[in-house]
């Protein structure tokens, strides 16, 4: 082994740890000879083998300082990195880098959508699992109710790391929901929790108005029927030609039959039959169109 006399070194020092998603770091060097007199030159870093960046150093350029932005992406971890001149009498150094796992925030924003029949659901979650500097490129978040896992979303930078989650059938009440970005191997783990209350799911019912003849007369019989068929106490509320006309109420006394007399009078006329529904019913509406000659 042949014993080389440096003349001079190089000195070079990074920007301190820098998270995985936040750019490539840059490494400051130096060269000068053993009397202090800074050396020009293209100074080059290297992860082992591996050429990371290139710089050239000027004697008349900030006292000879060069920054070299790394082109290439280093993994997360500690490394040990060369620092070389191109000159063999200029002793290389070596400088160390860490990388950080990203540290990951979770957004959560809620929207009111429009409940169904079948579910008591009328809330939609937004979320969003960010960086700093941009949308998470993958990982899963966990949704869980009561640290049981209602729901698996899969954020991807396609998307802006946005999803959607909208609760399957909750019951009434009030429900809390935690979202947990798991971690991955360039970004750290993120939580952030969500409420919302539902209200209970209203059954669908309908109005139904049936013209009948019945001694020379026309009557409008009416009915409030659950999705089953089946006949409902209720009150409904009844137009004629957009005038207020009496109200029907429905119970067992008429059978949950309410008959509307027509009348002689010549013409056309038209009954809206109004239900506004209850707490947990649905109101519904039915327009009968009566010919009068």
């Amino acid at each position: 082994k042949v014993s080389v006399q440096h003349s001079g070194s190089v000195t070079a020092k990074s920007t301190g740890a820098v998270e995985w998603s936040s750019g490539k770091p840059v490494i400051t060097a130096q060269a000068k000879t053993t009397a202090g007199v800074s050396v020009a030159g293209v100074i080059r870093v290297y992860d082992g083998t591996t050429l990371l960046g290139t710089g050239t150093a000027k004697t008349g350029v900030n006292g000879g300082t060069v920054s070299i932005a790394l082109t290439k992406s280093l993994g997360v971890g500690s490394h040990t990195l060369r620092v070389v001149h191109e000159s063999k009498n200029v002793e290389e150094t070596t400088v160390k880098q860490v990388i950080t796992k990203t540290t990951t925030t979770l957004g959560v924003s809620q929207k009111a959508i429009a409940a169904t029949t079948k579910s008591a659901s009328n809330t939609r979650f937004t979320v969003t699992a960010r960086t700093k500097n941009g949308a998470v490129s993958a990982g899963t978040i966990l949704v869980r109710e009561k640290g049981a896992v209602v729901a698996t979303l899969y954020p991807k930078a396609a998307n802006n790391g946005t999803v959607t989650f909208t609760p399957p059938k909750p019951t009434a009440g009030n429900h809390t929901y935690s979202f947990s970005f798991g971690a991955t191997s360039t970004s750290n783990a993120a939580t952030k929790n969500a409420a919302a209350t539902f209200t209970a799911a209203k059954s669908v019912t309908s109005v139904s108005g049936s013209v009948v003849q019945s001694g020379g007369k026309t009557y409008i019989t009416v009915k409030l029927v659950n999705k089953a068929g089946k006949a409902l106490d209720g009150e409904v509320a009844v137009t004629k030609n957009k005038a207020a006309a009496p109200k029907l109420v429905l119970n067992s006394s008429n059978k949950r039959v309410g008959t509307i007399a027509v009348g002689a009078t010549k013409g056309t006329f038209t009954y809206v039959i109004r239900y506004a529904g209850t707490a947990s019913t649905a109101g519904s509406s039915k327009t009968v169109v009566v010919k009068v000659s």
